[in-house]
């Protein structure tokens, strides 16, 4: 057997034996498979098949049945590697290393997203090889945990995995820094923890100030417990203006420190007078008047 010849012709066209084309033009297949291309759309083809030998060309095999070029549908599907499904934990300065194998007719559109304020991975790179997509981010921070979504759409359907990501770091800055009952030596000095933990749980928190016309942070308690808040801050000078800093501390470190958004002076609390009770006029004359009050 020297191989196989594919023809096809477009039904209805032509008599029984007459018009059909040869496909494979350029060699004898050696394989019992052929994928015929550049076929146009709502055309039936009819197909048949012939073996060849040293002697000659057998009768050929018919299709039953005409073929209509259509896409085939095949709603998208993805197999997430098993570890992933229980999320992933590294070490900040690590890659995040996240991918899957896809399947859909046609091939889908593939869309990685990082679940929060606009659904965006800003970092890293996403690559597609054949059926298997990734999603790498080189050097991870702790800004870089989150949920991250794997999408896949075509014209059969959607589907979509998750992956929770957690960076092992030190915290992110505290919020809301706020110095309340200010005194000529003391203020009260308060905040929110940090929004991201670094995926450990915030120990205690580092507590310093700096006068106004200073450039160095002085440590007023390096290791404040988070029950602790508010904190009195002690040893201020009266008459001096003060920043203050809070730096959340967990187990891989200090964090990013967060500096108070505005200056506060130490003083005692000052206000306005409250008004007078009373005012009536004690005596009038043709070109003056004399009032007191109360």
């Amino acid at each position: 057997l020297m191989g196989y010849v594919v023809e096809i012709r477009v039904k209805g066209t032509a008599k029984k034996d007459e018009g059909w084309k040869r496909c494979n033009v350029a060699a004898q297949l050696v394989v019992c498979h052929f994928t015929v291309s550049s076929l146009e759309k709502k055309l039936e083809y009819e197909f048949r098949v012939s073996a060849q030998n040293q002697v000659g060309m057998s009768l050929p095999c018919n299709l039953e049945g005409a073929v209509m070029p259509r896409e085939i549908l095949e709603s998208p599907d993805i197999d997430l590697d098993a570890n992933l499904k229980q999320g992933l934990t590294v070490r900040a300065g690590c890659p995040i290393r996240l991918c899957a194998t896809i399947r859909g007719r046609p091939p889908p559109t593939v869309t990685w997203r990082r679940m929060g304020i606009d659904n965006v991975v800003r970092k890293g790179h996403v690559d597609i090889i054949d059926t298997m997509t990734f999603l790498v981010i080189p050097d991870s921070t702790r800004d870089d945990s989150g949920k991250y979504c794997l999408t896949l759409q075509n014209a059969a359907g959607e589907k979509a995995v998750f992956v929770n990501v957690k960076v092992l770091d030190t915290p992110g800055p505290v919020v809301n820094i706020e110095a309340t009952d200010i005194r000529q030596t003391s203020a009260n000095l308060s905040w929110s923890p940090p929004e991201v933990d670094g995926g450990s749980e915030v120990t205690h928190y580092i507590i310093e100030k700096r006068a106004i016309d200073r450039k160095t942070w002085a440590v007023v308690k390096g290791e404040v417990e988070i029950d602790k808040i508010p904190f009195k801050v002690g040893g201020l000078t009266t008459g001096t203006d003060y920043y203050f800093r809070v730096t959340a501390v967990n187990q891989y470190g200090p964090g990013v420190p967060k500096v108070s958004s505005t200056s506060y002076l130490a003083s005692d609390p000052t206000s306005k007078p409250d008004p007078c009770e009373k005012i009536e006029v004690l005596e009038i004359t043709k070109n003056s008047a004399t009032v007191g009050w109360v």
